[in-house]
């Protein structure tokens, strides 16, 4: 009904928090049609990815400022975030992601943000400030963190179907 409500009227975030396994990145997956058929530009980030290419702009471009190139990464209509935190939490790579975060909030661009982490742990691990628009009254989020992994569900029938 969520995923609905956003598809029909695509603004703000939707953010899906979730344990390993629920089909988080499945939906991400299932959201790129709607983002290459409803927007004229679309971009697909892994936080990994993402912060590469942050990375690589700094090593490349030494006298300009990384949060450009950034801004130009997130610029897009409509940006999916995968696997947030999925990288590790260094100082810098929270801050990349409070910026691309802020970028996008102040814009009021649909943004799809999904994480395996809780709001909870968003709150202790990030600063309030990116937790605050994240999750703002005017997103629309899902929290599922007792669903059961599907990988692993599949791998359990193979093997009773084997013996």
């Amino acid at each position: 009904m969520k995923i609905s409500e956003f598809i029909k009227n695509p603004k703000n975030f939707l953010v899906y928090c979730g344990n390993a396994g629920i089909g988080k990145t499945h939906l991400a997956a299932a959201l790129v049609e709607f983002g290459l058929t409803k927007f004229n530009s679309f971009r697909y980030w892994h936080e990994g990815d993402l912060l590469k290419k942050v990375r690589a702009s700094i090593d490349e471009y030494k006298n300009s400022d990384y949060l450009d190139c950034l801004n130009y990464l997130i610029d897009d209509e409509f940006i999916i975030l995968d696997d947030i935190g999925s990288s590790g939490l260094t100082e810098w790579r929270k801050e990349i992601l409070f910026e691309a975060i802020d970028f996008r909030y102040c814009s009021m661009l649909p943004t799809v943000i999904i994480t395996n982490f809780s709001k909870k742990e968003i709150r202790s691990l990030y600063h309030e400030r990116l937790a605050s628009r994240i999750f703002a009254t005017e997103n629309i989020v899902i929290e599922i963190h007792d669903g059961p992994d599907l990988r692993q569900k599949e791998e359990k029938n193979d093997r009773n179907t084997e013996a």
